[in-house]
């Protein structure tokens, strides 16, 4: 179901990897995040040169060029962490990962140890994230390990801009063609 449109709360949806991906190689085109926090602080994230490929290439992601105020977690990782850590949340080049289908860089022989069964939904996972999107709604924002269902970061987190432990009030994902200037 990874790559068909679902429906969640009213207003809000997932386009659906089929359509990203067949928008996002009809030409260059550009992503737009937008985050607000619990006391109404918002940020953006862009990046250009967006693709996401077809179901057989396990709809990986590619980036490119950012700019922004939320920090840049998809192309380097979360900031607050240092070498292997850091490179462990990069999201660049990554496969879509979902509870049942397991593409995340998370390598173990041990079944429970997925991303996305741990954070919360399905999302281009390393070993896990510095971006988490579809994680689980935290009302107010600040939870901790006990609150979450596997003692992980599982919240709607960006590391970059409030850690690991602050789940945002509302984060959207846009996209559009990309005419880079001459």
């Amino acid at each position: 179901q990874m790559g068909k449109k679902y429906c969640g709360i009213p207003g809000e949806y997932w386009l659906g990897n089929d359509k990203i991906s067949q928008l996002t190689r009809m030409g260059p085109t550009k992503l737009l995040i937008e985050m607000e926090d619990w006391e109404g602080g918002k940020v953006k994230a862009i990046y250009e040169g967006f693709t996401v490929q077809n179901e057989a290439n396990k709809y990986q992601i590619s980036l490119s060029k950012y700019k922004g105020t939320a920090g840049n977690a998809l192309l380097e990782g979360a900031s607050q962490l240092v070498g292997e850590n850091r490179t462990m949340t990069i999201h660049n080049s990554m496969f879509f990962s979902t509870y049942d289908r397991d593409n995340d860089g998370w390598k173990t022989t041990d079944p429970r140890k997925q991303c996305s069964k741990e954070d919360g939904g399905g999302w281009w996972y390393n070993r896990c994230h510095a971006a988490n999107p579809n994680g689980r709604y935290y009302w107010g924002g600040s939870y901790s390990w006990d609150m979450a269902k596997h003692g992980t970061d599982d919240g709607v987190v960006w590391m970059n801009w409030k850690g690991s432990w602050y789940s945002m009030k509302k984060m959207s994902m846009k996209i559009r063609p990309f005419f880079p200037e001459q």
